[in-house]
């Protein structure tokens, strides 16, 4: 069971993306899978979820321990193995609406929190504070 649906959702890929074009497409995308690489463990961090975000797709994403430090569960959406992703893209595609607002939500928090300045912002200020 597991097999095919991950073969299903291979078939359907396009192939490499890169620069403008990669974000024009996650741009079209209404929803974008990621998965973070073995490296990652148990913490998200990789640059697609703020790049999917930000471009105002709905990202459906490994879960990993530190979630709640990025997005919370209205902002993002999250699986846990094959069989989970198969079945919450199936759901997002199916209730277009419901993957917007989530798109929506999880591009507002991009935009205000995980900008270059923002997070710059945030690390300067650790710095100083750690200084004193």
């Amino acid at each position: 069971k597991n097999y095919f649906k991950t073969k299903k959702i291979i078939n359907k890929s396009i192939g490499k993306v890169f620069g403008k074009d990669m974000y024009q497409l996650i741009f079209d995308s209404k929803v974008v899978l990621n998965n973070h690489i073995d490296i990652s463990h148990d913490q998200m961090a990789n640059i697609r979820l703020f790049e999917s975000t930000g471009l105002g797709s709905c990202l459906l994403t490994d879960y990993k321990n530190n979630l709640t430090e990025f997005f919370s569960t209205d902002e993002i959406v999250t699986y846990r193995n094959n069989d989970e992703a198969a079945d919450k893209i199936k759901y997002l595609a199916n209730n277009p609406k419901e993957a917007k607002q989530i798109a929506l939500k999880g591009m507002e928090k991009t935009l205000k929190e995980h900008t270059m300045q923002a997070r710059w912002d945030k690390f300067s200020k650790y710095l100083l504070d750690s200084q004193l």
